[in-house]
């Protein structure tokens, strides 16, 4: 290899890391460390949502109310286009592409990371009463966002947007099929 193409993948190209394309300069993927740190997140769910709900604090999300579920229940193609393909398509390009294309291309970059993490999770509780009015429901903690939120971030940064799109996807596929299923 000569110096140019060192140089070449010694520098992230923001572009083609962004949409997951070449993350490690021979253009491969590491299975062992995207799966390494889906364990981490499972893991740290596993540790905190107990001690967190433990503390009387409630948890989960202000949108996805009983109503929304016996809508889900009803209509669950249309949930599924919507809720579990494009709004993660959606959600994942404007809070974590967006911040990811302005971080620059060295490291996780929580400067970043946390703000978008915060924003998109405290939006789960931008919700309509009755009337249709919308508020800030702060009577419940959206733990689970800010969780997915902060993985789907990091996911974003070593692996690039469509990994966070895909995870995103599962995770709101896997909470409406418990809901369809379980419930």
């Amino acid at each position: 290899m000569d110096d140019s193409s060192k140089e070449h993948f010694g520098r992230r190209d923001l572009f083609k890391r962004t949409i997951g394309i070449n993350s490690k300069p021979d253009g491969s993927y590491s299975l062992t460390s995207t799966a390494r740190l889906g364990l981490i997140f499972v893991a740290a769910e596993m540790v905190s949502v107990p001690l967190v709900v433990g503390s009387g604090l409630n948890v989960g999300n202000a949108g996805y109310d009983e109503e929304a579920v016996a809508n889900s229940r009803k209509n669950p193609v249309t949930t599924f286009v919507l809720e579990d393909v494009m709004a993660p398509i959606l959600e994942e390009a404007l809070f974590r592409g967006i911040p990811d294309a302005l971080a620059g291309q060295e490291g996780i970059q929580w400067k970043w990371g946390l703000p978008a993490t915060l924003l998109f999770g405290f939006l789960h509780n931008y919700v309509p009463d009755k009337e249709k009015n919308y508020y800030f429901n702060t009577s419940i903690f959206p733990l689970y966002q800010l969780m997915s939120g902060a993985f789907n971030w990091v996911l974003t940064r070593k692996r690039g947007l469509p990994h966070a799109m895909l995870a995103h996807s599962v995770n709101n596929s896997a909470a409406h099929l418990y809901d369809l299923i379980i419930q």
